[in-house]
């Protein structure tokens, strides 16, 4: 039986972003796999339902030897369509200067996230669109490793 079988990790309603972390040091060297099970105590409504929009596993450890080497990042930004706020994540393997920008279908500048030196590692800010049309847009991250593109919808 699986330690954490039958145990919630997380009960309850969000539009926000939920971390659970999970020690599973003692897989180490094996494959690990995650499920996540929806459910509730009752029948669905009609126009309820249960998604995942993204997903991001972090190593860590306590032993100043083991280095987990950090990629550039974009992921695509929740809650995906949105109407007014929503969260970007994204991780820089190396201090330096980090530019996000919000494009629209045509290839025009929109907005500005953010353009500024940050820390090596993942971060996550929020992006208010209240003021665009509904549409596609990109985001677009800029920095001197590299760039990276992700797609998202404002719906209203």
């Amino acid at each position: 039986s699986h330690p954490m079988n039958g145990r919630d990790v997380f009960a309850g309603e969000t539009q926000t972003i939920v971390t659970s972390l999970f020690d599973v040091s003692s897989y180490g060297g094996r494959e690990v796999r995650f499920r996540f099970d929806f459910g509730a105590d009752r029948e669905p409504d009609a126009d309820e339902s249960w998604s995942i929009s993204s997903a991001a596993v972090q190593a860590s450890s306590t032993d100043p030897e083991v280095e987990f080497p950090i990629q550039l990042t974009l992921n695509a930004n929740f809650p995906d369509p949105f109407f007014g706020v929503t969260n970007i994540s994204y991780s820089v393997p190396e201090q330096g200067v980090v530019r996000i920008d919000v494009y629209n279908a045509l290839g025009q500048l929109v907005a500005l996230v953010t353009n500024r030196v940050h820390a090596a590692g993942t971060h996550t800010t929020t992006f208010d669109g209240s003021r665009l049309p509904s549409g596609v847009y990109f985001l677009i991250l800029d920095t001197e490793e590299g760039r990276k593109v992700e797609r998202m919808v404002v719906a209203r």
